[in-house]
């Protein structure tokens, strides 16, 4: 198992990881600096001891003096634990110096890696979630301009509409459904754009990030198993009594495995997200027959044909679009000079009446 696959989407998840990783480090410091801190106390005190004993067995009177050799193995004792003693000063001063500074380190440098997380993965997020605003503004200026085109077309329809507004609305119709036109191809560039950076989002991208995150806690484990191996070894060099206690401590720093840390760190903390599919084409629902891309619309219903000529050159030639009729004519240049057709058509007759 591995972050790339279990954490999807999940930065938040890991951030916060992150930071507790790095808390649990300082609390580990902080618990040696209080091991070193008794290690001194103790030492103190035994040394303390030794020497105030040893001075009291020296100057005995002489119905108390121990003579012989009693003396003599008397003496070798308060030695013993003056060494005893040194011993535990030494360890406290290696703890101090050495395993507590190191970790104070650790977290400094990875302190700094931590910010760097942050930074990526907020960057990583805010690039898709601009790209997926841009297709919103793309789509939404999409079918605004679908929806002018569409309005202009049924002005152009109108039987009302006045002999000499034609021309004027024609053009402007015109305009608009090549405003239309460009619109969708925009979406449709953009579309395409955002597909293609969500892919690489969750196939390359996050995945690479995620690897990171995963070489963060491998490293900050191993680490933190390396500084509890030394704390161990240091200690178990006492008595063997002590080294006995520590070989229950080394046992339990031998068990420490990277691979199964976070093999179930995984596993209770899956965010369960999987790569979605890729985002569809969605056109606009218009009745326009300005609509780009071939646009389904409600059928008109069909109007009684005439047999002679009608307002405004709508003659008996001219009948509702159906069906892909409508969708092949709507924009071709011969449709509507058979329109214009019509109306000079229907000038004529009507100057000759």
């Amino acid at each position: 198992m591995s972050f790339a696959e279990s954490f999807l989407d999940g930065f938040d998840l890991l951030n916060k990881r992150v930071e507790g990783g790095l808390k649990s480090c300082s609390e580990f410091a902080t618990f040696y600096k209080n091991f070193a801190k008794n290690e001194r106390e103790y030492a103190k005190g035994l040394a303390k001891l030794a020497s105030t004993e040893k001075k009291e067995f020296q100057k005995a009177s002489s119905s108390s003096k121990e003579v012989g050799s009693t003396f003599s193995s008397w003496e070798g004792i308060f030695s013993e634990l003056e060494k005893k003693a040194d011993f535990h000063n030494q360890l406290a001063t290696k703890i101090e110096n050495e395993l507590s500074l190191a970790i104070s380190n650790f977290i400094k440098e990875k302190t700094k890696t931590k910010k760097k997380l942050d930074m990526d993965s907020d960057k990583l997020r805010k690039d898709l979630k601009a790209q997926h605003e841009n297709l919103s503004k793309s789509r939404t200026k999409y079918v605004s301009a679908v929806k002018e085109s569409e309005a202009q077309e049924k002005l152009c329809n109108d039987p009302n509409q006045k002999p000499s507004n034609i021309p004027k609305l024609e053009t402007k119709r015109r305009q608009l459904v090549e405003k239309a036109e460009q619109a969708d191809k925009d979406y449709t560039q953009t579309l395409a754009t955002t597909n293609q950076k969500q892919s690489e989002y969750y196939q390359t991208t996050m995945p690479a990030l995620l690897r990171e995150y995963q070489d963060f806690e491998e490293e900050r484990v191993k680490f933190m198993k390396d500084q509890t191996n030394t704390w161990y070894v240091w200690s178990a060099e006492e008595s063997p009594v002590t080294a006995a206690i520590f070989q229950n401590v080394g046992s339990h720093v031998d068990a420490i495995n990277v691979d199964t840390d976070i093999s179930a760190y995984c596993s209770e903390f899956a965010t369960g997200v999987t790569q979605p599919p890729d985002i569809e084409y969605q056109p606009h629902e218009g009745e326009g027959v300005g609509t780009p891309r071939g646009t389904q619309r409600a059928t008109p219903q069909k109007k009684p044909a005439t047999s002679g000529p009608t307002r405004f050159g709508i003659g008996r030639f001219n009948r509702p679009l159906r069906g892909s009729e409508r969708s092949q004519k709507r924009f071709s240049e011969p449709f509507r000079a058979s329109q214009r057709s019509n109306r000079a058509s229907f000038f004529q007759e009507t100057q000759i009446t």
